[in-house]
């Protein structure tokens, strides 16, 4: 007896126990226990949208010929939410094409994923992730493009795009300055007299048989003809002294004349 009495408490138990809990059953169990989502709800209310935006593109250094793809040149990708309502997780689409010189690295193209934005609210992204390939010299495009699946509905559609072109500079071959010998290093010698070789004789020179051919004079005694230097290079100035006697003192005062004629040359 007290065993069947022990099974019915038990039965009596289990009844109440169902009928607390019959409430909370199904799909209303569920809600009460579904845990709370970390993303904005889809479906704004109201036919408010998101309305994502692409700031424009910058390299924190622009890369150079010879760089490591994501190492020192990291590209800045902004994005912020300028509608009325919350966005949904996406994708960012990035692509690199070569305008001029070397191909692109393949690394550079990818995807980003971009959480979802509520109103006001924006983010920052950083790419490419290091890899091992290298920059070459050449003139490049990067496009970013937010959403690129389509699959949050904008307000604004057109501005889920940017671009960026920018040069990648070649590197400067330093060459190894080239070994001088002592007689390289020597200063030129500065021209002197002694290096100078006369293009023509001086034609004035002692007095002589020849200079008096060339003087025209009257009553006079020439005691001495000089010049200095007394061995003139071509294109130097010379300066002519002539010593003379005037035998006749009535013609005191009267001009000297003279002149010159090379005794070879023109």
């Amino acid at each position: 007896m007290k065993g069947l009495r022990l099974i019915l408490w038990i039965l009596v138990a289990a009844v109440i126990l169902l009928l607390v809990n019959a409430p909370f059953s199904g799909a209303a169990a569920k809600t009460l226990f579904k845990k709370k989502a970390n993303t904005p709800s889809i479906a704004p209310a109201g036919g408010e949208k998101p309305d994502l935006e692409l700031k424009p593109l910058k390299w924190s250094k622009t890369p150079r010929q010879g760089d490591t793809v994501g190492r020192t040149s990291i590209l800045n990708i902004i994005v912020v939410n300028k509608g009325k309502a919350a966005s949904r997780n996406c994708k960012i689409q990035i692509r690199c094409t070569s305008l001029s010189g070397g191909n692109s690295p393949s690394s550079i193209n990818g995807v980003l994923a971009l959480s979802a934005l509520n109103p006001g609210k924006s983010i920052s992204l950083s790419w490419p992730s290091m890899s091992a390939e290298k920059w070459p010299a050449g003139t490049f495009k990067i496009s970013a493009q937010a959403d690129s699946q389509n699959i949050v509905k904008e307000s604004n559609e057109t501005n889920n795009k940017k671009y960026l072109s920018f040069t990648v500079q070649p590197k400067i071959q330093l060459k190894p300055p080239k070994k001088v010998g002592k007689e390289q290093l020597q200063p030129p010698k500065k021209a002197g007299r002694q290096q100078l070789k006369p293009a023509i004789k001086p034609s004035i020179q002692r007095a002589g048989s020849q200079i008096k051919d060339n003087l025209a004079l009257i009553d006079y005694d020439i005691l001495s003809v000089k010049s200095d230097p007394t061995q003139p290079h071509t294109q130097e100035y010379v300066t002519v002294s002539v010593k003379i006697h005037n035998k006749t003192p009535a013609y005191a005062g009267t001009p000297f004349y003279f002149k010159c004629k090379p005794l070879d040359g023109n």
